[in-house]
């Protein structure tokens, strides 16, 4: 599951049903689909 949006502890709820949807295998796992926190990862350092 997507963690908390930083310095809240909000969590994004499009975030968390694409996480769902994407173990369920309801959507494939492509870039197109994957979440903020997925891509910030991906993309530092």
């Amino acid at each position: 599951m997507p963690k908390a949006m930083p310095g809240t502890s909000r969590r994004d709820r499009k975030a968390i049903d694409r996480a769902l949807d994407r173990r369920s295998g309801l959507i494939a796992e492509t870039g197109a689909n994957e979440s903020y926190d997925e891509w910030l990862a991906r993309h530092t350092s």
